[in-house]
């Protein structure tokens, strides 16, 4: 299992990383996440972002490790 550097929740800018977004965009994605999943403030876990989108986790931890 791969270990996540610097926190487990997504930011904005892992979000950019991951889809190319611009920052307006990767913040709104985030914002539509926290809508679907009744969350009050923006803390989504990258667990969390990869069962929205099916996404392999260890793939995402492997990938977002290189920008932390």
């Amino acid at each position: 299992m791969t270990i996540l550097k610097n926190g487990i929740f997504i930011q904005v800018q892992d979000i950019r990383n991951l889809t190319g977004y611009k920052e307006h965009a990767a913040g709104k994605e985030l914002r539509t996440i926290c809508d679907a999943l009744g969350k009050k403030f923006r803390r989504v876990t990258i667990k969390e972002y990869c069962n929205y989108f099916p996404l392999d986790y260890e793939e995402i931890v492997k990938y977002l490790n290189h920008f932390r």
